[in-house]
């Protein structure tokens, strides 16, 4: 089982994550959809065969924007658990309402300190003498 880290998310850096991932995919995405029709000759417009080798690449953006929304409620003093609101219709609306807007605890909580400035998740992870933890 993978434990996170208690860590803070602060609202900039999570909508600057969020739209990261999603530039990320569409890039690495691109990339494997014209990989696959150079390398198999098959066209863009087959879905079956694009859809095959974005679903990993999907999944992994996926599971990435749900670590950070569980980070940023640690920073609104929440649990992550009421992320699971994310997938109960019009309840999903006012969890992204919510993460969005809402201005972050301001004091020291549970979950750690006061996130200082703009952190995308794991990009501390190239600095020296770091360890891979998740």
């Amino acid at each position: 089982m993978i434990k996170l880290k208690s860590k803070r998310l602060n609202r900039s850096s999570y909508i600057l994550s969020i739209i990261l991932s999603f530039i990320a995919f569409c890039v690495i995405g691109g990339m494997l959809s014209a990989l696959v029709d150079g390398i198999f000759g098959i066209q863009r417009v087959d879905g079956d065969v694009n859809g095959f080798v974005l679903a990993p690449l999907a999944i992994v953006m996926y599971v990435y924007q749900y670590i950070a929304g569980i980070y940023r409620l640690h920073d609104l003093d929440t649990n992550g658990w009421f992320l699971l609101f994310i997938f109960v219709p019009l309840a999903n609306l006012i969890t992204i309402i919510y993460l969005l807007f809402v201005k972050s605890h301001k004091d020291q909580n549970k979950w750690g300190e006061v996130p200082q400035g703009v952190n995308i998740m794991w990009m501390d992870r190239f600095k020296k003498g770091k360890t891979l933890d998740v």
